[in-house]
This record gives structure tokens, C-alpha cells and sequence, in this order.
């Protein structure tokens, strides 16, 4: 049910649309930041910043983030996020590109595994066994896979979440 009420942030997009066209120039228009809010029709996205994106490299990307998570830290009053959850975008970004690579689950798996190890010393995945066919052990890796993602990036999503919070407050008051 949630997910059919519009958020706050989104009202306020709406509402007040961007100057600039950044990433979704569509955004500029209310009928176009709804179009992109459905997610049932394609929407624009601009090349020009999809190339400046993809000309990144993973650690001006991790860089980008993390400036910009302090930055709209600070703007809403909050301090600037425990080390924990910059790390978290390092973890992300390790993550999504194993993901870009077209890895299996079960590779991503196996590298999520290892980073889960070496920083927690939680060690129940590292030699996960997957059993029965080709199909349900990439289903079964899929799951851990997701499982030890979560628990990787949990302080990062909850700074995350708690940053939501402060944006949509300010957008309500």
C-alpha cells in the first residue's frame, strides 16, 4: 500500500521541478517527473551526463557518492556519516560492478563472501554449498547473495533512510 502513496520528496518534485535537466530532463515538467515515477513508460535520460557517469571511474564514483552523502548530510543538520557508512559506498560500488561484469549470482556470491569475511570475520558463506540444479543452486546463490548484501551495506541504507526522513520532513514543514 505504501508504494501507492506518493512520498513526500516526490510531491515536492513535482511541485517544484528542477532548474537544471541533469540526468532526466524530463524532470523539468510534472508530467514528466510522474512519467518517470510510474515506471510503466520509458522516460528520457540524458546522454550527455549518462557518458560523464560512465566515464567515471569506480573510484571517482565512490568519491561522487560520498561527497555528495555528506553534503546533503549536512544540509538537513545532520553530522557527517560515521565512517561505517562510507564504507558502505565502497562495499556498493564493489558489489554493482561484479553485477556489471555479468557475473552469476554464485560468483557475486563468492566475492560478496569474502568482503563479508574479511571485515566481520563471518565466515557462514565463504564455502556456501549450492545443491540440486543448475537453475535452483542460481537461485539459492541469489538469495545469500542478496542476504550478505543487505548485512554489507546495512549502515550505509539506514544513513540512507535516515537521510529520506530529514529531506521529507523539510519538504512537509
Amino acid at each position: 500500500m505504501d508504494r501507492l502513496a506518493p512520498t513526500p520528496r516526490f510531491v515536492g518534485e513535482v511541485i517544484n521541478p528542477p532548474d537544471e535537466p541533469g540526468l532526466y530532463p524530463e524532470d523539468q515538467t510534472w508530467l514528466g517527473r510522474i512519467k518517470r515515477q510510474s515506471r510503466l513508460v520509458p522516460f528520457a535520460i540524458n546522454p550527455d551526463e549518462m557518458d560523464d557517469l560512465a566515464d567515471m571511474s569506480p573510484r571517482e564514483s565512490v568519491e561522487s557518492k560520498t561527497n555528495e552523502l555528506i553534503e546533503q548530510s549536512r544540509a538537513v543538520g545532520l553530522p557527517e556519516p560515521p565512517r561505517e557508512v562510507l564504507r558502505g559506498i565502497q562495499r556498493e560500488a564493489a558489489l554493482q560492478e561484479a553485477s556489471a561484469r555479468g557475473l552469476t549470482y554464485a560468483q557475486r556470491l563468492e566475492i560478496a563472501a569474502k568482503v563479508l569475511q574479511d571485515e566481520t570475520g563471518d565466515d557462514r558463506f565463504v564455502d556456501y554449498k549450492l545443491r540440486g540444479s543448475e537453475a535452483s543452486q542460481e537461485r539459492q546463490a541469489e538469495k545469500a547473495y542478496l542476504h550478505v548484501r543487505k548485512v554489507l551495506l546495512r549502515h550505509l541504507h539506514r544513513w540512507e533512510r535516515r537521510l529520506d526522513r530529514k529531506l521529507d520532513a523539510q519538504l512537509e514543514g
